[in-house]
């Protein structure tokens, strides 16, 4: 009954006045529906999974050999990440002058099989670059052209000798 007096009251004020309560209804009916989905109201989508994704390992993380030898094998292998199920092209760069790898600077990898390295060092290998220095106080030599020999012994007693490599002394 409350209905229809509400009903014929608005009647009562006219047509403009019924127009106008209408819209009013409408937008607060409208503004309680924005309010309850901005609450999650039910249409929340849930966050998209993690990317597949990878890493590499190395191991061992170093490894060494005398001039003229190659290293025990070392072993780069893919670890996938959120369903990584693919194949990784890995290139080695920044190897020093006479170190190879076997089978190469450049291959493919699949998820979860290893592949074996191999790092020959030639010798054609000069010290510097495989990380050697040393000094040469030249005071008790002449100004010129001189050849030295260097030997690097490792830990485990192998000695490697460069002969004759080329130093000009200017006191």
């Amino acid at each position: 009954m409350g209905a229809v007096k509400s009903q014929l009251q608005i009647w009562r004020l006219g047509l403009t006045q019924t127009l106008r309560s209408a819209i009013f209804e409408s937008f607060a009916f409208v503004a309680v529906s924005i309010t309850l989905a901005a609450c999650g109201g039910g249409n929340q989508q849930p966050p998209p999974p993690p990317m597949p994704d990878f890493s590499l390992t190395v191991s061992p993380s170093s490894a060494s050999a005398v001039i003229g030898n190659t290293t025990s094998t070392v072993t780069v292998s893919v670890v996938p990440q959120n369903g990584f199920n693919g194949s990784v092209n890995v290139t080695l760069q920044g190897l020093p002058p006479g170190v190879n790898a076997t089978p190469g600077s450049s291959f493919t990898l699949q998820t979860g099989v290893g592949r074996a390295l191999l790092f020959s060092v030639t010798s054609s290998a000069a010290p510097a670059a495989i990380g050697y220095s040393f000094s040469l106080d030249t005071i008790a030599y002449s100004n010129g052209p001189h050849a030295i020999e260097v030997r690097a012994v490792d830990s485990s007693g192998n000695v490697a000798v460069f002969s004759d490599l080329p130093v000009t002394i200017q006191n």
